[in-house]
């Protein structure tokens, strides 16, 4: 549950969604807590006690008999087991033990269907952490996630995930994966000083964590601020089950079709009732068999109008239906469900993972001022002059040094998914190329925007920087333009500024490269490296779409389909991918702000001509 200052009873009374906006002291005050020793044992436990588990709530899962029998909440099912009745009592054994059969087959076969999607969605639940490192009484102990409460303190490493919401007290060039949160593909960097405005984005909140996300690199402390529903994604959760279950169009059609053929066939039977009777009456029969008779007629007549094979049939093409989609990997809960599919006219997607990779890849390489496009099966694309083997070689070699993700023991590439792109191009386009032995490095913080770090070459030490281009720019006084090495002038700057801002307006994140040559009584660490640098040039990075999208895209629109893609990526990120897919077509991009500052009318006179919904 969440935590709004008040448990500590003291002050400053911070209330829920505000824990951004404070400091960490501050946020440690409200919540009666201590980064060093965080909560005492008992205190702990009278705060689980009162906030309950660290968990989302969860539908009490249905038993198997009650979901057996819901398959039988059709009124097409109620008029058939009417026949059955009518067919056993006018003495139709055969008649009532067929449309029996067909009715349990119907049922089991729907059963079996959700019986199974049941199981595979219990197995897919894994969205919390199965256990945390906490700080209590002083010592660092691990504890189930579902034991967490407000106030706690959580040691974070890379790779742990997340287990509830928190205020950061300390991190360590920590990066978070928020893209099943935000949808943001880049790890977002954390800073225990920032605060930001109340209604900052959650991608913005920067000194915040979130359950349900991951740890990339760094490492940490958090104050937990929320539990369980009233986290983040909890609030989604309860958004979802808010939700009203409604009857797919197929339901309400077959539910009119068969009060249809109710009415059709009751009508009908007592228009032969009241004909027989008339008929009975006139030709002087006894009046009891004479009824009796036209009773027998009208129920059989109306028997054998009803048709007993059509919930059948109709569930056997919805099993073809789920079959087909179980071969995709997607899982359908409700048997009906499938029907929607073929009735959607407009598909909201999200971006990071479903239309992207969420995995970030160099698409363009700008090695001194010749630019180069990295194709997917990373043939290079030049945009000009061919940039000469020695600098795009150097330009690598500086890009994988100066990194800190690695290969692990079954060869697979760990790390920041950045630095990771980087090694991978690097890997690529020069694969005999070794990192020299690292022996020095000024780390990476948010706030210098840079990293720096000293190689052994063998022929001597190098630095090698990377970062932000402005940052990067701003320490150099030489650039090496097509093997040469010369001074960076202001034009050059300006024309490398330029590059660079060209690249980021189409939604890549780009990192510039830098190296100098250290002499002889050079220190290997500290700050006074980073001078007199000479550019190498400028990465730029971004999470492409997978390649089947284009075309699935095209195939939408053929069938009549809209698609509208929904990211909490920024705006221009979001735009260049649309562009590249062949979503947007003319049509308007709009963030976050845009849709605060629409009514609900404004947006329904919009929806239509909206094709990205960003940050």
């Amino acid at each position: 549950m969440g935590a709004d200052g008040a448990m500590a009873g003291g002050t400053p009374r911070i209330t829920r969604g505000e824990w951004h906006m404070h400091g960490a002291d501050e946020a440690l005050t409200a919540l009666g807590s201590d980064a060093a020793s965080g909560l005492t044992a008992d205190e702990a436990a009278r705060r689980l006690e009162q906030a309950g588990p660290n968990a989302l709530a969860t539908e009490d899962r249905r038993p198997a008999w009650r979901m057996f029998l819901a398959q039988f909440e059709d009124f097409m099912i109620w008029v058939l087991m009417v026949a059955v009745v009518i067919s056993a009592f006018e003495g139709e054994v055969a008649e009532s033990v067929a449309i029996l059969a067909i009715l349990l087959l119907n049922g089991i076969l729907g059963f079996v269907q959700e019986y199974r999607a049941e199981k595979a969605l219990a197995a897919l639940k894994e969205m919390s952490a199965p256990a945390a490192t906490v700080v209590r009484d002083g010592a660092e102990r691990e504890v189930a996630a579902a034991e967490l409460v407000p106030g706690d303190i959580v040691l974070l490493e890379a790779g742990d995930k997340v287990p509830a919401d928190g205020r950061l007290v300390e991190a360590a060039a920590l990066r978070a994966d928020e893209a099943a949160l935000t949808g943001e593909s880049k790890p977002a960097r954390k800073d225990a000083s920032h605060t930001a405005e109340r209604d900052s984005a959650l991608g913005d909140r920067r000194s915040m964590v979130f359950a349900s996300t991951a740890i990339a690199v760094g490492r940490g402390r958090m104050l937990v601020t929320a539990t369980g529903q009233d986290t983040e994604v909890g609030h989604i959760a309860d958004l979802l089950a808010s939700q009203p279950e409604e009857k797919t169009p197929l339901q309400r059609e077959l539910q009119v079709t068969g009060k249809r053929i109710a009415i059709g066939v009751l009508g009908v039977a007592a228009a032969v009732f009241a004909v027989m009777t008339w008929r009975a009456l006139g030709s002087g029969e006894p009046i009891g068999s004479g009824l009796a008779g036209a009773a027998l007629i009208a129920l059989s007549l109306a028997v054998a109008a009803i048709p007993e094979g059509l919930p059948a049939v109709v569930t056997m093409a919805l099993s073809l239906g789920v079959r087909r989609m179980a071969s995709h990997n997607a899982v359908v809960r409700r048997l009906h469900s499938v029907e929607t599919l073929g009735g959607t006219t407009f598909i909201c997607s999200d971006k990071t993972g479903t239309i992207t990779l969420n995995r970030m890849r160099v698409r363009r390489l700008v090695v001194g001022e010749d630019a180069v496009e990295v194709l997917p099966d990373f043939a290079m694309q030049a945009e000009g002059a061919e940039p000469l083997a020695d600098d795009l070689r150097l330009l690598l070699e500086a890009a994988a040094s100066c990194n800190d993700a690695r290969f692990d023991a079954t060869g697979t590439l760990v790390g920041d998914p950045t630095e990771t792109a980087l090694i991978e191009v690097a890997t690529r386009l020069a694969p005999d190329d070794v990192r020299p032995r690292r022996i020095g490095e000024v780390p990476f913080d948010s706030e210098r925007k840079r990293m720096t770090t000293v190689h052994d070459t063998g022929a001597g030490r190098v630095a090698y920087l990377k970062g932000g281009a402005d940052v990067v720019l701003a320490l150099c006084t030489h650039a090496r333009l097509r093997g040469e090495t010369v001074p960076l002038t202001a034009e050059l700057h300006a024309r490398l500024h330029d590059l660079n801002a060209a690249l980021a307006s189409g939604g890549h994140r780009t990192l510039a490269v830098a190296m100098r040559a250290l002499a002889a009584d050079e220190p290997s660490e500290g700050e006074g490296l980073e001078r007199e640098m000479t550019y190498l040039g400028i990465t730029a990075l971004l999470d492409p779409p997978r390649p089947e999208v284009t075309a699935a895209l095209a195939e939408c629109h053929a069938a009549g389909i809209e698609v509208a893609m929904i990211t909490g990526d920024h705006a221009l990120t979001a735009e260049a991918i649309g562009s590249e897919i062949g979503l947007l077509e003319g049509k308007r991009v709009v963030t976050g702000v845009d849709l605060e500052a629409m009514s609900d009318e404004d947006l329904a006179a919009s929806v239509e001509d909206i094709r990205i919904y960003a940050r």
